[in-house]
Formats: structure tokens, sequence, C-alpha cells
């Protein structure tokens, strides 16, 4: 049977001594003190608990004044009694949010769209109401109210101090079961939701990963007061920013690199603001627009902020099993929904705003040489050189590029190939004394990750792990690094120039020279007549000029009478004869050439005839682009043999070098005019025999005689100087 009012006047006598009434309008002095305190005992009773059947839910109107700090109030329902919860509606799911109450009149809040409240209504403080609006009041709540109305009115109705007292005892242990059977759990937010930890933790927990729902990407390129820290922008957070995921730019269409790749920069993070050197980029960060919006939420996600709410209130009761037993619950709860909800960190980021990322990109772009970095330049010192006065060895200077970070080759392009020459790098210059040559080098676009391949931005990564690692996975992460580095250099590296380190340190142009002077090389050979500079009576009488030098004043060495400057590209000397074309000894339309007494000496030659034929290796053989691929392999050869000798890492090598530049060597020679004389055709020995009378001097084929001694004439008509 339903509850009616009579019905809970009647319970309530019977607890205070069964006095009955027979209607609700009975004279009685119990009914009257009954009416006096219905309506309060009913509501205290219906606030005690958020009973099933006196629920009601609706949603609030803007209302009341906003409490600082919140953006919009909303009014209480005008039958409100007791808040069950406060919530919005997404999904068919129940979202809390953070708000501020003031009294039991209005709530302040900051979200935006419906806010609903689930509330016990006094509109069921009547039980005849109740029941005919089919909510009749349930048996244990009946029970319990009429305990507490009997409370009411003990002492008036019985004028026993100790009715209170029973009926108190009585409600008390009443009400719990009621509670249990016709009342719903309290809603777990709301207590938070009062007391502002609700906000704190909300806050606290999304800043403790990478969640997917609250991450947001949005480019910057904006920028907003002065850059620090020696960069020329700064760039304000967004004012939903929270914390940093990733921040980078996209790349562009290339030769090596597809559109729409994610690449790192330098940049640093702090006082609400990133400070970088790029013009604009992306960012992506956790949001606390969407991290505080509960209506967003994962389920897992909206489990794990409850245990943490809870595990702070165990933390506050001072229970130590309640602490136990609630940390380990937001223990499980925070792993769970972090392996199922969370983005990683980006792996780059750290090193970004730390500097680190900088710091290493000239380290790992020294180790090879790029090709999708590569320039090349082409230089004249009629254009390109520099004017400052250059030193005297290297006449030609020219400042390096400014993009140029690393030199691969320098070149002269030649016949379809690559011809090395001497040339030093040095402050900022590349010194000299060749007119035109090409160089390709490594440009500063190997710095820019926007240029970077997959393969090396994946070895720039394994550098800095590397480089961070703790010291138990240091050897781990430098295996990766290895690997990631060899294979970004066979996709995308070139090979070490072979010429460039030996041309740069001097090595190269010692080789040529001393290579050179080993065999009459062909390709540097050259024969030419010379007549005296200057010549010498026995009187002493100079005829000529003499020409001073660095070795001397030019003068004519003593015994001979006859002086010869040497070619300005003289080398070595090769031979020095005269050319005999008529007489006995000489075959018809043959000649005979005959070696002649010379010295070397102040940096000239001196004989006794006044014109000479000379062959010599001209130092045009140590311009590459004259020498066999036979030479310059041989060079090299020697090069690398040197190279191995004197280091001791390469020790056991330098003997097969050795080995390998003799092969070579002899291939070249074999390819070459290693003959010190050519073949000729001889005069008879009789013939001979008359030349070679000592040393002797003549005036040469149709020459005129340089001496007043006696002169003697040969078969063929040439006059010399008898000895």
């Amino acid at each position: 049977m339903a509850a009616t009012k009579l019905s809970q006047y009647r319970a309530a006598l019977r607890h205070l001594g069964d006095i009955r009434l027979a209607t609700i309008t009975d004279d009685e002095a119990s009914r009257y003190a009954l009416d006096d305190a219905w309506d309060a005992s009913a509501a205290f009773v219906l606030r005690q608990a958020p009973w099933r059947f006196a629920l009601k839910h609706a949603g609030l109107a803007v209302a009341g004044t906003r409490v600082d700090g919140y953006a919009t109030s909303y009014g209480y329902p005008s039958d409100w009694l007791r808040t069950h919860a406060v919530y919005q509606v997404s999904n068919g799911r129940e979202c809390p949010f953070d708000f501020r109450e003031v009294g039991s009149a209005s709530l302040s809040v900051n979200v935006s769209g419906d806010v609903e409240m689930r509330y016990v209504s006094s509109a069921f403080v009547d039980p005849d109401l109740s029941a005919g609006a089919g909510y009749p009041w349930p048996e244990h709540f009946s029970a319990v109210h009429a305990a507490y109305l009997a409370f009411s009115v003990a002492y008036r109705v019985t004028g026993d101090p100790q009715a209170e007292t029973r009926m108190s005892q009585l409600f008390a242990s009443l009400l719990p079961e009621a509670a249990s059977i016709d009342a719903i759990p309290e809603d777990p937010w709301l207590p938070f939701q009062r007391n502002g930890a609700f906000l704190r933790v909300i806050q606290s927990v999304a800043g403790e990963d990478f969640w997917r729902f609250a991450l947001k990407t949005v480019p910057i390129s904006v920028t907003s007061g002065a850059a620090e820290g020696g960069f020329t922008k700064r760039f304000a957070t967004p004012s939903d920013w929270l914390t940093t995921r990733s921040l980078y730019r996209l790349t562009t269409d290339t030769a090596y690199v597809q559109s729409d790749q994610r690449r790192p920069f330098d940049v640093r993070e702090h006082a609400g603001a990133w400070h970088t050197n790029a013009a604009d980029f992306y960012a992506e960060y956790v949001s606390s627009a969407q991290a505080f919006d509960s209506t967003l939420w994962p389920d897992l996600y909206t489990t794990a902020v409850l245990r943490r709410l809870e595990f702070e209130a165990a933390n506050l009761s001072g229970d130590k099993d309640a602490l136990q037993s609630a940390g380990a619950a937001w223990k499980d709860a925070f792993a769970t929904v972090r392996k199922a909800e969370a983005n990683p960190p980006d792996p780059w980021f750290d090193y970004q705003v730390s500097g680190a990322l900088q710091r290493c990109i000239p380290s790992v772009m020294s180790k090879g040489y790029w090709r999708f970095a590569f320039k090349r330049l082409l230089l004249n010192a009629e254009t390109d050189q520099d004017a400052a006065p250059t030193d005297g060895a290297y006449p030609y200077r020219f400042t390096l590029p400014a993009d140029w970070l690393k030199t691969h080759a320098m070149f002269i392009p030649y016949d379809g190939g690559e011809m090395p020459f001497d040339v030093r790098e040095e402050q900022g210059y590349w010194r000299t004394s060749t007119v035109s040559f090409m160089v390709r080098y490594v440009s500063t676009a190997a710095l820019d990750p926007l240029q970077w391949p997959d393969s090396l931005t994946k070895a720039v990564q394994a550098y800095l792990d590397f480089e961070t690692a703790p010291a138990d996975a240091q050897k781990n992460a430098a295996e990766v690094w290895v690997q990631a580095i060899s294979a970004a250099l066979a996709e995308y590296g070139v090979p070490e120039h072979t010429w460039l380190r030996f041309q740069l340190d001097g090595r190269y142009i010692e080789a040529v020279k001393h290579l050179l002077g080993t065999a009459r090389w062909r390709f540097a050979i050259k024969t030419r007549t010379l007549t005296a500079d200057a010549t010498q009576a026995s009187d002493g009488t100079i005829s000529g000029t003499l020409v001073p030098n660095a070795f001397g004043d030019g003068s004519i060495s003593p015994s001979y009478s006859a002086v010869f400057q040497k070619p300005g590209d003289w080398y070595r000397t090769i031979w020095i004869y005269r050319v005999i074309t008529g007489g006995p000894q000489v075959n018809v339309g043959r000649v005979v050439r005959e070696d002649l007494d010379y010295r070397d000496e102040a940096g000239n030659w001196h004989t006794n005839w006044d014109t000479i034929q000379v062959r010599y290796l001209s130092r045009d053989g140590l311009d590459s682009t004259r020498c066999p691929a036979s030479f310059r392999n041989a060079v090299l050869a020697w090069l690398e043999y040197e190279e191995a000798r004197h280091d001791p890492k390469l020790a056991g090598v330098a003997a097969g070098k050795l080995s390998l530049f003799k092969d070579l060597q002899q291939a070249a020679e074999e390819e070459d005019d290693t003959r010190e004389v050519p073949q000729t055709d001889q005069v008879g020995r009789f013939v001979r025999s008359r030349y070679r009378n000592g040393s002797y001097t003549s005036s040469g084929a149709g020459g005129t005689a340089v001496s007043t001694q006696t002169i003697l004439t040969d078969d063929s008509g040439e006059t010399l100087l008898t000895p």
C-alpha cells in the first residue's frame, strides 16, 4: 500500500505511543504538531540521499552572478533540494566539468553548451502528490521519514525528553538500509567538482602524456615580440597551449626528398614562446581546451582521472590501507590509458629545444659527401679571384662560397675527366697557381633538415640517441648509429675524392715531382735548339749578354766558352748534343746526334759550342691535363704507399701499396720514353774515334769559331777547337 500523508502521521505516532488519528483533519494536538513539522521533515529526509523516486534532471538556464574566473552562471531549479550530478551529455555519456557553487542558487562554469543537473526535487515532499505523479514513496524511505517525523514532534507530543533520543537512534538505524535500497549511489565526481580537486587533477593528468583526443596541430607563422637567445624570430604559444609534443617543418618535392615529410629544426621553448630562425612551422601540442573537455575523453581516460581523484582523496584521509588500494588502482588505470590513448613523445623535440640537434647536425654531415647538397663552381683567375694580395707561390686566391660547407673535389675538367692540380685551402680561401679550375663542394643545404633524405634523417636521430644514451645502452646505441650512417652513406653519400686530401696538404705536387724525375716521360719531353746567350774568346772577350739568375751572375764556367740560359719550363735534363747532317759518317738522308761535353752550373748550361740541341723534361709534366692515365695511376699509388708507410694503422698494407706503385710505374715507363738517348744511326768506328779525342770545342755546323786555338777540319767540313 502506497504511503500517504495520513499513513505517515499514523506511523510517527505509533513510534511515540500508538496515538491514532482517524483522519488528516482530526482535532488533535498531535495532528497539529505533525502539520507543523511535516514540510521541514520531508525536505530534510529527501536531502539525505539521492532517492531514486525523487530524482529529476533538468537543463539549467543562465542566471545569477558568475564567480570570478568563470565565464557563465547557471541558476538552480526552483524545486531543487539536493544535487546528485552536474554534467554535460555527449554521445549518451554524462561528462563532468569544473564549477563553483554560489550557495544553493547558482553555479559558475567555463564550459560551453548545455549544462545538465540531476537533483532531488521538492516536488516529492507530499506522498499523495508523488503517488499521483506515478512515483509513490518506497517503503523503506517511508519508514525513515516516519522515524524522523516522530523525532521532530517527540517532545511536543509525549513530553518525554528521552523520546527524541529514541527516535533519533531509530532514524539513524533505518537510514543506511533505506539508502542502499531506495537511493542510487552518490555521483563519484560531485565532491571533487565542488572542492576544486577536479580542475587541479585534470590539469595534472592532461600534462602527463600526449593524449590523442587532446592533440592539436596548427601552422605557426605570425611573430610576436622580440626573439631571445640569438634567434631572429619569436612566436607566442597558442592561447590553449598546454604542452608541446612536436615542432616541425614540411618538406617539398625534390630529387631526393618527397613532399610533406616532417623534419625538425632548431628552436627553444620558454616564457610562453618559441624562439627560432625558421620563418614558419607546425606545432603539435596538447590543447587545454580539448584536454579539459570531458565530452572528448575516452572511457579509459575518464576512469584514470577518477582514480587519480580517489587516490588524492585517500592521501588526505590518512588511511594507509585506503591510500595503498587507491594508489594501486590509479597506477593500473594510468598505465592502461597511456598504452591505449597516448602518443609516444616526438623523437626530436627534446633534442630541438636543448640545442643538441643544432650542435650535432654538423657532426653527422661531416661524415660524408652528400650528393643531395652538392654544388659545382667554375673559377677563373681573370674574373673570380680575390682582389687581396696573395702568396707569391700561389698567385691566385679565391674566396670560399658563402654556402660552402665541405670540399669534395678540386679539378681541371679535361677530356671528360677530372684532373688534379696543386692547391691549398685555408682561412676561407683557395690558393693556387692554376688559372682556371672547378670545385665540387657540399653546400650548407646539407645542414637544412628539409633537404635530408629519409635514411640520413634516421642517421641524425641515431647519432642524437647515441650521444645521449646512458652508459648501459651506449653499445647498442653505437651499433644502431653505425648501421644508420652506413645506410645513409650507401644511398646518398659519394666516396671521398681520390686526390683531394693529397692536393690540400701538398703531397700531390711533391709526388708528381718525385715521379716525374724518376724516368723520361714522353708526355713531358721537349727538344729545343739553343743559341748561346754569351760566348767568350780565348782572350776573355765576351760576346752577347750574360743573364744573371737566382743562382749566379750568369758568367761562363772556366774551361768553357759558351753559356746557355735554361728554358723557363725546364725540369730535368735528358740529353745535350749537336746534330751532324753531313760528312762521310752520315748516311744519305740521315743525321747523327753526338754527345757534347757540358757543365750544368749556376742555373745555366756551359759548353764549347755556340749552338746546341737540348732534350729535357718540361715542367709541363706537372700539368695533369698533359699526363696519361698510367702516370696519374702511378702518382696515386705512390701517395697511398707514403700514406700507409707513415700511418701505424696501415703498416700492414704499406708493402702492398709499394708493390702496386712499382707495377704501375713500370707500366707507365713502358708506355713512355724511358730511353736516355733515342735510337740513331751511328757513324763508323774510325770516324767516331776522330771525334772522341778528349774534350774539344767547335763552332758547330756552319758556325763560327769561338776560339783562336788551332782549328781542325773533319771530313764533313765542320770546324772544331782542338783540345
